[in-house]
């Protein structure tokens, strides 16, 4: 198992509505791939299926949860695992 703990805003998948909002989640997103980089110094990429648990603690924010966790997956693609199709649900 690998834990990362991000205290930042995560980027979102939405397409911006601006250009200001466009920089500012590419900055979210190159902040989350920095820190996630720095754990993953001598682990290999995941293969296979990968199961993701996201905790996040919404503010008053206008995008919705599937768009962070959108955000999220993406911004983790070729440095957790190859590709967020590896993320399956698992259900207990």
């Amino acid at each position: 198992m690998i834990k990362i703990r991000v205290l930042d805003k995560p980027p979102y998948k939405q397409s911006p509505a601006s250009k200001k909002e466009g920089k500012t989640q590419r900055i979210r997103k190159e902040i989350l791939r920095e820190k996630v980089k720095e754990r993953m110094i001598n682990k290999k990429i995941l293969k296979g299926n990968v199961k993701l648990i996201i905790r996040y603690k919404r503010h008053n924010c206008k995008s919705d949860s599937a768009n962070i966790i959108g955000g999220i997956c993406d911004s983790l693609n070729k440095i957790v695992y190859e590709d967020d199709f590896q993320v399956k649900e698992e259900i207990d």
